[in-house]
């Protein structure tokens, strides 16, 4: 009630002044939320995991070992909410809950009892306020690309807006864990922590996965754990994963959520078992199976980096066959990763369908356009390399009507999404929903 009172009256108070007292407004809502729970998250142990891309799949995989070594854990994250058993899915969309709706959930975790709890935290959340009250016992920092710039205007700001998140490492007892490959490592290094524990693959770091092995549906290393620090008596350990999560990028979430748990006290073997037992994060690579001869999957990439991983990982399933790939690009932001996301789609694929992906005012005709760009700046001839389909089924039903046995078709942007944002309304849609109806349809004209 008193946060539709507060939002009411930013609607009646003219924009100009409101912009200006917008800070204050998203911190008085954090505020109130806090008191009117009671301050949930003290009564918690916190682990909050932020980054541009691999937020979603390493929280679930820190809740999986965590559930596996016998923990109850509570999870928020942009596609899902976990209470002990209880699972519903995230259909707002927003990765991190408004201030009132996420100390509701952390007050249920702290009447559940969990003893964990595994937050996504974005740099919108941060830079709103929406963490304030909570202390967390970890931060994980996955990876940083220029993302947001509409909102946080240059990359610096972004990344030190993410940096707030290691910021509040105050606390004795605190773990911060940085993936040592990232150029921006050092920077979030930086904060103080009582315990700093790096992850990566071809910097020498604590934890690093060697003898990496890529296969059709599964990706197999040895993680290896160095000596960590203050903890003398963890001498370098070694344990095989066989991971149902395709692409080098998905071994960096798990090395992230492995060193977490690690510096937990949880053992290497309890690790294995909850990698292990994670078959796949719906939108994150997902399969679709309906008996085609070539393979569809559906992944929530939506920025030129996560794009170029997917790409890669789908390439080292099938190097003989054809990547082909459905995106678009969200509208209202980030306007200026859009070339770029057509030069790595140019680059990586060998055709690409340009369609909608929530336009929501924008035009998604000039949405296309400017991802067209990044083709047309590589040479890429429309018609022959790739082309604009706006209506997103029709875009699918192309893809998948042009895909022949050992192609691999890649529908972007959208993920587990529920709805699409078009214009003021939402429409109902799921590119899985869509794509396995599709696939039917397909099927049954081939028999028919």
């Amino acid at each position: 009630m008193l946060e539709q009172l507060l939002n009411l009256g930013r609607k009646i108070i003219p924009r100009s002044i409101f912009n200006f007292f917008q800070p204050f407004y998203h911190w008085l809502l954090a505020v109130l939320a806090c008191f009117y729970y009671r301050f949930p998250a003290r009564k918690l142990k916190i682990i909050g995991v932020t980054g541009t891309d691999g937020k979603t799949t390493t929280t679930t995989l820190i809740t999986s070992i965590l559930k596996e070594a016998g923990f109850k854990v509570g999870m928020i994250n942009g596609l899902e909410f976990r209470i002990g058993n209880k699972i519903w899915l995230n259909k707002p969309g927003t990765t991190l809950p408004g201030r009132f709706q996420l100390q509701k959930l952390l007050s249920q975790m702290v009447k559940e009892r969990s003893s964990y709890v595994v937050l996504e935290v974005t740099s919108e959340g941060i830079a709103q306020y929406r963490i304030l009250g909570i202390n967390f016992a970890v931060t994980v920092f996955t990876n940083l690309s220029p993302e947001h710039l509409d909102s946080h205007k240059t990359f610096e700001k972004y990344r030190e807006t993410k940096g707030r998140l290691f910021k509040r490492l105050k606390a004795k007892k605190t773990i911060s864990v940085v993936n040592l490959d990232d150029e921006n490592a050092n920077y979030f290094l930086n904060f103080p922590a009582d315990l700093k524990i790096t992850y990566g693959i071809k910097k020498e770091a604590v934890f690093m996965a060697k003898e990496i092995k890529f296969h059709p549906d599964s990706t197999e290393f040895i993680l290896s754990v160095k000596s960590l620090g203050k903890m003398k008596e963890m001498l370098q350990k070694e344990v095989k994963i066989i991971l149902s999560l395709p692409g080098q990028y998905n071994i960096y979430n798990a090395l992230a959520a492995s060193a977490v748990v690690f510096a937990l006290g949880i053992s290497l073997e309890k690790i294995k078992e909850g990698l292990e037992a994670i078959k796949g994060v719906s939108g994150r690579m997902e399969e679709v199976k309906k008996g085609q001869n070539f393979r569809v999957f559906i992944d929530f990439a939506h920025t030129p980096q996560a794009m170029q991983a997917v790409f890669e990982a789908a390439r080292k399933m099938n190097p003989q066959g054809r990547l082909i790939s459905v995106f678009g690009s969200a509208g209202g932001r980030d306007k200026i990763k859009r070339p770029f996301m057509g030069e790595i789609a140019a680059k990586f694929t060998d055709f690409s369908i340009l369609t909608s992906d929530d336009p929501r005012k924008e035009d998604p005709k000039e949405i296309c356009n400017q991802i067209e760009e990044g083709f047309k700046k590589i040479k890429k001839v429309k018609d022959k390399d790739y082309k604009i389909v706006i209506d997103r089924r029709k875009a699918i039903t192309e893809a998948l009507g042009m895909a022949k046995e050992k192609d691999i078709v890649l529908i972007l942007g959208m993920g587990p999404a529920q709805v699409m944002y078009v214009g003021e309304k939402s429409i109902a849609w799921n590119d899985k929903r869509e794509t396995e109806r599709l696939l039917e349809e397909k099927q049954k004209e081939k028999e028919g």
